[in-house]
């Protein structure tokens, strides 16, 4: 089984980690785009009538050996699974634990936004969803102090969110998990974006 610290080692030759990482990015969206595919359409087929796409593009863009692919055609097929597509850059720790990581079981519980629009079907679970683990996270778990609300929050969670928060609990794809990088924990998703 290989290591952080196995992969580490290697990254010490700048040709090798800048390889291992194109390599990665080619391998890990090809991957992502067919466990995503088998999940919620089925065939190949389905998936490039729904990214207005030729059923070629679609199987060029799981080929992992392939490696073209355009950010029109990546978000065109993640428009067709109606889910968002984040490309961004990272450092190398990150890198390699995102690697060791990869499973189907990760991407095959990514939810379409109509799954994840029944967990938040009013205004006050997308409070519960967004705004107050992001109070309790930045601002000392205080809502008073953010002006939003003072005393216990006023909310209900439906018995399918509280089912989806057992099950997916820490899982990256919950909205209000905050971002992991260290400007995203200062300020918080929104606010990153505007400095």
């Amino acid at each position: 089984m290989i290591t952080f610290e196995d992969m580490w080692g290697k990254f010490s030759d700048k040709e090798y980690r800048g390889q291992y990482a194109l390599s990665l990015l080619k391998r890990s969206v090809a991957f992502q785009i067919k466990t995503l595919r088998k999940k919620h359409c089925g065939s190949q087929a389905l998936l490039a009538e729904r990214s207005q796409l030729t059923q070629g593009v679609v199987s060029r863009a799981e080929d992992q050996d392939y490696g073209n692919l355009t950010f029109n055609t990546v978000g065109r097929i993640a428009a067709g699974l109606d889910v968002a597509f984040i490309g961004r850059f990272v450092p190398f720790s990150e890198l390699t634990k995102f690697s060791l990581n990869l499973s189907e079981e990760e991407y095959a519980s990514i939810p379409t936004f109509e799954e994840e629009n029944r967990l938040v079907n009013n205004i006050e679970n997308v409070r519960v969803l967004r705004i107050e683990p992001l109070i309790k996270n930045h601002i000392g778990g205080d809502p008073g102090n953010a002006g939003l609300t003072t005393g216990e929050p006023q909310y209900s969670r439906t018995d399918e969110y509280r089912q989806k928060e057992q099950e997916y609990g820490d899982s990256p794809w919950m909205l209000g998990k905050p971002p992991q990088s260290e400007r995203g924990q200062q300020y918080g998703a929104a606010n990153s974006f505007a400095r």
